[in-house]
C-alpha cells in the first residue's frame, strides 16, 4: 500500500478476489489509514483478507485506537514491538563486521551502538578500514555522529560536483518529505534556500533517487533509512550541544503553506527520539514551530481544543489564575470554532479534522478537548454529534460522547436516559466506555436521578469487561441512595465477574465503599430475597472468601 494511495468511490472494486494480504509499512504516515480500514472489514465480508500494519513506535497508539472502532478484539493480532537486539547478538555483529584484526573492539562498539545495528555494521565497517580511529568508541554521541556523517558522505561521493549543495537538499528533504519531487511548492522554495534554478533541484532529486539515497511511494519519495532522515534533520535543526540552530524556523518559514502537516510530523518524531535518549532536551523542536505560528482563529482553536485540564498549570503561580486563563482560551477558541463552523453538522466535522490535525503533528490529544468540546455543547451540535458518535466514530470521539451525555443529564432528562441507553447498548466498546465514564463520574452524580438506572442496568450487561468494570463505580454511587439501593443491589447480583480477581475487588468495592447499607432496605415483600443477596454478596467479599 503506497502512502499516497488514490481512493474514489469504486476503489472497492479494483480489489481482485480471492486470499488478499494487504501491506502497509509507516502505517502511521497515512492520511486515509481509517478509510483502508473501513475498505478491509467489507472487504472480509465477501473474501479472505489480512492487513498487516508497521508503525513506528510514536504512532502505534493512534493505530490502535483506529483498529478498535473497526475491528473485535479477536480479529486483530498484535506481533510484539521490535525490542533491542540482545546484547550478545550485537556484540556478534560487531566481530563479523570488525573482522579478527579489530576484534578487541567489539565489546566497545557493542555498547555504543546496542540500540541501533546501523550503527554497528557501518561504525564495524569504517572502523576496520580505518576511517574512524577506534578510540572515539569512548564518546557514544561522537561516535553515532561520526558513523551518519560518513555514511551519507559516502553516498554523496557518488553525486556529482557542482551548484547543488546535496547535504542541505537532504536536510530540506528530511524536514518536509515525503514528498511530490517536481512540485513547485517544494521545488521554489528549495531553489530559493539553496541559491539555484528551480530545473536544478528537481534534476538534483531525480539523481538522489536513482542513487538509492530516495525512495519512491507512488508519487512521493523519502529518504532510506528513516535513521539517516532522523540524523540529518536533527543535525540540520541542532548544534552539538542540543541548541537550536533555526533550521526548523527557515523550514517553517517557507514550507508552513504547503507542507506544515509533513513538517510538524517530522519534527514531532524527531523530538520524540531525543527524548527516548535525554528525557530534558525533547519536546523542543515542535514547540518552538508551533510558538511561531500566527496567532490566527485556527491556532486559537487548535489551543483551546488541545489544552488539557491541568497544561497551564506550570505557566503561572496561582492555580485559579492558570484555571482562569484556561477558561478564557477555551472561550475563545470555541467562539472561533463555532464562526468558521456555523452548524452543528459542520462542527462535528471540524471536531473531526482538529483530531486528525493533532494526530498529523504527532500530538496524542487523550481527554484534554473535554472542556472544548463541553463549552461547545448546545442543542444544535448535541443533535449532530451524538449519531456520529454511535456510528463508526473517530475512537477519541467516541469516547467523548461522555460530555454531550452529561450535558443533556443537566438539561433534558429524558432524552439523556433514551440517548444514554442507546450509547450503553452501542457496538463500539468505546462508545459505552464513555457513557460508562458519564455516569459513574463527575461531581453532579451525587445525586441521581431516574433515567441513570436503566442506563447503568445497560453498561453492567455489556459484554466488554472494561465498560463493566467501569460501570461498579457507577452503581456504587447509585447505590449509596436509599431509594435506589434495590437496584444497585439487583446489578451486582447479576454482574459476571467471570474469574477475574480485579472485577471482584471492584464489586466488593462497590459494597463497602459509599456505603450501600442493608438496614436501608424497607421490610416489603421482596425485602427479605434483597437481604438474602446483599448477605450473600458481603459474604462473598468478606476477606478469606473464595
Amino acid at each position: 500500500m503506497m502512502e499516497d494511495a488514490d481512493w474514489h468511490i469504486e476503489a472497492a472494486k479494483e480489489i481482485p478476489v480471492g486470499d488478499l494480504l494487504i501491506v502497509a509499512d509507516d502505517a502511521h504516515r497515512f492520511d486515509f489509514l481509517d478509510r483502508l480500514l473501513l475498505l478491509v472489514r467489507n472487504l472480509g465480508q465477501r473474501q479472505s483478507v489480512k492487513l498487516v500494519l508497521g508503525a513506528r513506535p510514536s504512532g502505534s497508539g493512534s493505530i490502535d485506537a483506529s483498529l478498535s472502532i473497526r475491528f473485535d478484539v479477536s480479529q486483530i493480532k498484535r506481533f510484539p514491538q521490535l525490542q533491542r537486539v540482545g546484547n550478545q547478538s550485537v556484540r556478534d555483529l560487531a566481530l563479523e563486521v570488525l573482522g579478527a584484526d579489530h576484534a578487541q573492539h567489539a565489546v566497545a562498539l557493542a555498547a555504543v551502538s546496542a540500540d541501533t545495528p546501523l550503527v554497528t555494521v557501518v561504525g564495524g565497517r569504517l572502523i576496520a578500514r580505518g576511517e574512524i580511529p577506534p578510540a572515539m568508541l569512548a564518546n557514544e554521541d561522537d561516535f553515532r555522529h561520526q558513523v551518519f556523517d560518513r555514511f551519507s558522505a559516502e553516498y554523496e561521493k557518488l553525486l556529482p560536483a557542482g551548484p547543488v549543495n546535496w547535504r542541505q537538499l537532504l536536510n530540506l528533504i528530511a524536514a518536509v518529505g515525503p514528498l511530490t519531487p517536481t512540485a513547485k511548492q517544494f521545488v521554489e522554495p528549495a531553489a530559493e534556500i539553496l541559491h539555484i534554478r528551480p530545473d536544478e533541484i528537481a534534476s538534483a532529486i531525480d539523481l538522489l533517487e536513482k542513487h538509492g539515497l530516495l525512495l519512491r511511494g507512488g508519487r512521493l519519495v523519502r529518504i532510506v533509512p528513516d535513521l539517516l532522515s532522523d540524523f540529518l534533520l536533527e543535525g540540520a535543526c541542532l548544534t552539538r550541544a542540543g541548541e537550536s540552530t533555526g533550521f526548523s524556523d527557515l523550514v517553517f518559514e517557507k514550507f508552513q503553506s504547503t507542507h506544515l502537516s509533513n513538517v510538524l510530523r517530522n519534527l514531532g518524531e524527531l523530538d520524540w527520539c531525543i527524548t527516548q535518549r535525554n528525557q530534558d532536551q525533547g519536546a523542543r523542536l515542535l514547540d518552538e514551530v508551533l510558538a511561531r505560528i500566527p496567532q490566527s482563529d485556527d491556532l486559537v482553536i487548535f489551543d483551546a481544543f488541545s489544552t488539557g485540564e491541568w497544561d497551564l498549570d506550570g505557566h503561572h503561580e496561582d492555580l485559579a489564575e492558570a484555571d482562569r486563563y484556561r477558561r478564557e482560551l477555551i472561550s475563545r477558541g470555541v467562539a472561533a470554532f463555532r464562526a468558521k463552523f456555523p452548524d452543528g453538522r459542520r462542527q462535528v466535522e471540524g471536531l473531526v479534522q482538529l483530531v486528525k490535525d493533532a494526530e498529523q503533528a504527532g500530538i496524542d490529544p487523550g481527554s484534554k478537548p473535554y472542556g472544548f468540546i463541553e463549552e461547545l455543547c448546545s442543542e444544535e451540535f448535541v443533535r449532530a454529534f451524538l449519531p456520529y458518535a454511535m456510528n463508526d466514530a473517530h475512537p477519541l470521539l467516541a469516547q467523548l460522547i461522555m460530555v454531550p451525555l452529561r450535558w443533556l443529564r443537566q438539561t433534558d432528562p429524558v432524552r439523556y436516559g433514551s440517548a444514554g441507553i442507546e450509547a450503553a447498548t452501542n457496538k463500539n466498546y468505546l462508545v459505552a466506555y464513555g457513557t460508562a465514564n458519564a455516569v459513574s463520574y463527575g461531581p453532579n452524580l451525587n445525586a441521581p436521578i431516574a433515567e441513570d438506572v436503566p442506563i447503568l442496568q445497560a453498561l453492567s450487561r455489556h459484554p466488554a469487561v472494561a465498560v463493566r468494570y467501569l460501570t461498579f463505580t457507577g452503581i456504587r454511587r447509585l447505590g449509596a441512595h436509599r431509594q435506589h439501593e434495590r437496584e444497585a443491589i439487583e446489578m451486582l447480583l447479576m454482574s459476571d465477574i467471570s474469574d477475574d480477581s480485579k472485577m471482584a475487588d471492584e464489586m466488593c468495592g462497590a459494597l463497602d465503599y459509599a456505603g450501600i447499607n442493608k438496614e436501608h432496605l424497607s421490610e416489603d415483600s421482596n425485602a427479605a430475597n434483597e437481604k438474602r443477596g446483599l448477605s450473600w454478596l458481603r459474604s462473598w467479599c468478606a476477606p478469606g472468601a473464595d
